[in-house]
């Protein structure tokens, strides 16, 4: 017996509805792909499971079915171009130059004794009367 008039189980009209993230789906040809139910106003992504194909299917807001797109993909290969990033050989030769700089500048700071510096004073005198 119910004392509130209240149902049992409850509807929520506001829940909110779920996707399995971004309406992807799985297919095993083109021919499942083009009988797929879509729902007006949206697009589906359908990816074929034995090619390397997937296919997009919108329907307008009025219901009319746009012709099913068909797409191939490819796995591509990624190319680094050469000499955009430094080495560890590279590393190791500019240490290496950078050693033989600093120790050439070491050594040219040290006075020479090699040569000999002479200074001359000259002394002018005014004349003496």
């Amino acid at each position: 017996m119910n004392y509130y008039n209240y149902p049992f189980n409850p509807v929520f009209t506001n829940q909110p509805t779920f996707t399995n993230g971004g309406n992807f789906y799985f297919v095993n040809n083109k021919q499942e792909a083009e009988n797929w139910i879509v729902n007006p106003d949206s697009t589906v992504y359908l990816f074929d499971r034995n090619n390397k194909q997937f296919f997009i299917k919108t329907v307008e807001k009025s219901g009319q079915v746009k012709p099913l797109e068909v797409y191939t993909y490819e796995q591509t290969e990624v190319v680094k171009t050469p000499g955009e990033y430094a080495t560890k050989q590279d590393i190791e030769n500019l240490r290496e130059e950078l050693r033989e700089i600093k120790n050439e500048y070491s050594t040219n700071d040290e006075p020479d004794t090699t040569e000999s510096t002479t200074t001359t004073t000259t002394v002018i005198s005014e004349g003496q009367d």
